[in-house]
């Protein structure tokens, strides 16, 4: 199916980047590299087009790996690319054909390039047979029809498979393994009754599978942070000590990351400093008291260190399920006693009877 030599991670992998770039009809003027960076777009990089309509994009370190795409003068998004670790290549499109981009010098882009061609033929299959399956007026023609569905669809996950076992050290296989969604069994039966929850729970525990959160590849692609928010929605308990468990195995396995760390640190921060739920502000308060107050704050600014310093420091004994904190309320002899007093209570139903003219409760003493 692939004709490219399985030995990518084998290359020699020069230095800094250089990525040559022509973009027809564009001439005398900027265009940029743009990224993923979790759910936001960035521009990491311009050059200068001249009179031929050709650029370079180079500097001295590399740009992390993962999904770029190429902006014109415009900010207008064009075309998709990959940025592995061999950051010297050639890039030349049209902006009225954004399809017939090619790029050279890149066997990570070559397997792009194949791959985007087989799905995208595959894609066009799925989308007859989804609209024949509509059309169906008989049993029989709807089940031929979701059965070739799903042959179809297996070819793709087959050619994915097929390049993640070829070429374990490519950029495409990374992607490729982090896209993946567990596929949940049937109901098994045990001691005679079904496990409904059997499914669910396999899914969970295999979310994640081949995916290493210190990996600052995942944050250049469009689809991690939208499959992490998917995973705290429906497979994680709304309830703070669940989400501290997971937030805490995220956080620990990322710390070696450059970029993915602090930006998961930062993304938790900011979802249960101020929570859709009452009481997760726990997860906030575990995350000042274990992170931040460790020494984590290098990673915010001056204001952000302290809006997040106080509001932890708001929090901390204003927690669910804690005591409230000591008051001293005034008796009916006009001396102050804390809240928390033995008899607090009983003076208090002393004070109304006396005062209301009822009767004194005979287990006062």
């Amino acid at each position: 199916m692939l004709c490219l030599s399985s030995t990518l991670d084998a290359q020699t992998k020069p230095a800094g980047r250089r990525i040559s770039i022509k973009l027809k009809p564009l001439t005398n003027c900027k265009v940029y590299i743009g990224s993923y960076y979790g759910k936001s777009l960035v521009l990491v990089d311009s050059t200068m087009l001249d009179a031929t309509g050709q650029g370079v994009f180079k500097g001295d370190t590399k740009l992390t790996s993962g999904v770029y795409f190429v902006v014109t003068p415009q900010i207008t998004k064009q075309f998709e690319f990959l940025m592995d670790d061999i950051q010297h290549f050639n890039i030349e499109g049209d902006t009225t054909i954004k399809e017939k981009a090619t790029i050279t010098g890149s066997q990570d882009n070559d397997l792009f390039k194949a791959y985007i061609g087989f799905s995208s033929e595959k894609g066009q299959q799925l989308q007859n047979i989804r609209n024949e399956y509509n059309a169906a007026t008989t049993k029989p023609d709807s089940t031929r029809l979701a059965d070739e569905y799903g042959k179809v669809d297996k070819l793709v996950e087959n050619y994915r498979n097929d390049i993640v076992k070829k070429y374990p050290g490519s950029l495409l296989s990374m992607l490729f393994s982090a896209m993946k969604r567990p596929v949940a069994p049937a109901v098994p039966i045990v001691n005679g009754k079904p496990d409904s929850l059997a499914p669910y729970r396999f899914v969970k525990n295999h979310f994640w599978d081949d995916v290493l959160f210190n990996d600052d590849r995942l944050l250049r692609t469009p689809f991690f942070e939208a499959k992490l928010d998917e995973y705290f929605k429906y497979y994680v308990a709304a309830d703070p000590d669940s989400l501290i468990e997971e937030v805490k195995y995220m956080l620990l396995m990322a710390k070696t990351g450059k970029e993915i760390y602090p930006y998961l640190l930062t993304k938790f921060t900011n979802k249960y400093m101020a929570p859709e739920f009452m009481g997760q502000d726990k997860v906030f308060v575990y995350l000042f008291e274990n992170f931040y107050a460790k020494g984590d704050t290098v990673i915010l600014n001056p204001a952000s260190r302290k809006t997040v310093t106080e509001r932890a420091y708001s929090l901390m004994a204003n927690q669910l399920g804690l005591p409230a904190p000591t008051l001293d309320l005034v008796d009916s002899l006009g001396k102050a006693v804390s809240l928390y007093k033995k008899n607090l209570v009983l003076e208090v139903l002393l004070y109304n009877a006396r005062n209301l003219d009822r009767k004194i409760p005979p287990w006062y003493r």
